[in-house]
């Protein structure tokens, strides 16, 4: 397991960096696919599995569509034996309960289902899409890291080159030697410490984006995102706060069908039975039937709700759970709302700190570097204040890159809690 990274790329000029980082699991290379930003959103939006979950439960609530009207199972009854007279009859019925009532109070709450399932997948899709986003920003700062911590390793080459030459010419002691050395091999185990969240966030964005195989970026020097113009109006357009809002009009159609399940259902059924014996036709004409059913009608029956506390009691819950929802929404609101004032302000800090950066620290750290070297080749300063000087340039150089981690973080963010 190893990286492939371009040498001697300098934080403050633009330049392409390959990266070609090969994972494997269990020996296998796999086919390995190229990837920018934007071709790994549009990947991880097809492949990942909990947005295929989302459609899928899209696809479940649709199929619920014919269960708007569905009716209780239709009753059939046959009574047989000695119910009229001492003969053997027969009466056979059938018959069917239903509310009407219901029928659209049922076909609300399926569309809110399917509207609610149809704003999850909205919400995961802005999810993931953070989530990459996150993770490329990641995967970019710890490369610029790498490669800057490389530069800083050929520098203390040379003065570690520098320092064992000195020490065997008997100019120098053994202490800047050892010195030397030690520095030298602090910086490489911080380097492949730096390699290993390189490879860990590189397992993440896989996950992520549902591959089996390698990934191969192509990705310009790590910089300064165009800042993302922010206004809190726009806040309403954040899918997980138009989640929270359907959730009301869900609570809504779930009260619906509390309230329709109160009103009386109806009954309306067929029967056909024999009456064995002899009827008096008219009164005056004696017919004899026998135990063949002829006899036929209907049944009309209506049912209500005598003992309507229960019920009475779930509709004023789900009274109840409209209010909760409306505050939950409310409250969320009002959370992404200072989150995006936060957001925007760490994002002016950070802007600040870059222009501070760029101007000065960044200059400044170039003459500090080239004069060190140059001073302690000469004979000018010694060992120690060559590694502060080397430790002050690095230091400026990493503060900048976390800087721009930083404000590049915001930026998405923002982007998130916009929904853009």
């Amino acid at each position: 397991m190893y990286f492939l990274i371009e040498k001697n790329v300098r934080v403050n000029k633009p330049a392409t960096t390959l990266i070609i980082l090969i994972i494997f699991l269990g020996g296998n290379v796999n086919a390995q696919t190229p990837l920018n930003l934007n071709q790994a959103i549009e990947l991880g939006l097809k492949n990942n599995q909990q947005i295929q979950a989302n459609e899928l439960n899209i696809k479940a609530q649709n199929q619920l569509k014919p269960t708007a009207k569905e009716l209780p199972k239709t009753k059939i009854n046959a009574m047989l034996g000695q119910y009229n007279t001492r003969s053997f009859d027969q009466n056979y019925s059938i018959s069917q309960e239903f509310n009407p009532f219901q029928f659209q109070a049922k076909k609300e709450l399926i569309n809110a289902n399917i509207k609610n399932s149809e704003l999850e997948l909205l919400v995961t899709k802005q999810d993931v899409t953070s989530q990459i986003r996150r993770s490329w920003n990641m995967i970019s700062y710890y490369l610029a890291l790498n490669n800057l911590l490389q530069k800083q390793e050929e520098y203390l080459q040379i003065f570690v080159k520098a320092a064992t030459l000195k020490f065997k010419t008997g100019e120098s002691s053994l202490l800047e030697k050892i010195t030397a050395e030690t520095k030298q091999q602090a910086l490489i185990q911080t380097r492949k410490q730096n390699e290993g969240m390189i490879l860990s966030e590189k397992i993440k964005l896989k996950s992520i984006l549902n591959l089996k195989g390698d990934i191969v970026l192509f990705e310009d020097e790590f910089l300064p995102v165009k800042a993302f113009v922010a206004d809190s109006v726009y806040i309403n357009q954040n899918s997980v706060l138009v989640l929270a809002t359907q959730q009301i009009g869900l609570a809504n159609a779930n009260k619906n069908v509390e309230k329709a399940q109160r009103k009386p259902d109806f009954i309306i059924g067929y029967f056909i039975q024999s009456l064995t014996g002899n009827q008096d036709i008219e009164g005056n004409n004696i017919v004899y039937y026998n135990g063949k059913p002829r006899f036929q009608g209907v049944n009309l029956g209506i049912t209500v709700p005598l003992f309507g506390k229960a019920s009475k009691a779930r509709v004023q819950a789900s009274k109840t759970v409209v209010l909760v929802q409306q505050k939950n929404a409310e409250y969320l609101k009002n959370q992404l709302s200072s989150q995006l004032l936060q957001q925007i302000e760490e994002q002016k800090v950070n802007q600040s700190l870059i222009d501070y950066h760029t101007k000065t620290a960044l200059p400044n750290a170039e003459i500090i570097s080239k004069n060190a070297q140059k001073s302690f080749q000469n004979g000018e300063i010694g060992y120690v204040e060559y590694l502060q000087s080397l430790e002050t340039v690095l230091k400026i150089e990493q503060n900048y890159l976390n800087v721009i981690n930083q404000f590049n973080q915001n930026n998405i963010n923002i982007q998130y809690l916009l929904n853009n």
